[in-house]
């Protein structure tokens, strides 16, 4: 019996341990894909705004998901689909401050770049 208990209570801390490891993992498959959104929106940039925002202290990076993008595409066509895109990354351009910077990052998400930006106003 005490060979069980004992068992057991490694048993636990081995969760516990793994519950850890995967966390630590989930996060790091997080900053990676940040990594590639941020990648993602920098690429579409100009050589100006790359220079200002590699200037930025802070950064932080808002994804936008436009949820239903595929019904709008299924139900009336692509090109209502690419107006509505359109309008979705005029109407984020026109609500953001000047240095920030707006990249379509997948079908139906955007990434949004914050340049020197608190995390109260992000």
């Amino acid at each position: 019996m005490q060979r069980i208990a004992q068992s057991g209570e490694g048993l636990g801390t081995a969760q516990t341990e793994l519950y850890g490891l995967a966390r630590s993992i989930a996060e790091l498959e997080w900053l990676l894909l940040l990594l590639v959104m941020v990648y993602s929106v920098v690429t579409q940039m100009g050589s100006e705004e790359r220079i200002h925002l590699a200037g930025a202290i802070v950064l932080y990076a808002v994804l936008v998901d436009a949820d239903r993008l595929k019904a709008i595409n299924n139900n009336y066509g692509h090109e209502a689909g690419n107006k509505l895109i359109q309008q979705v990354a005029e109407n984020l351009c026109r609500v953001l401050r000047g240095s920030d910077v707006v990249g379509r990052f997948g079908g139906e998400e955007f990434v949004i770049l914050l340049p020197e930006c608190s995390l109260v106003d992000a």
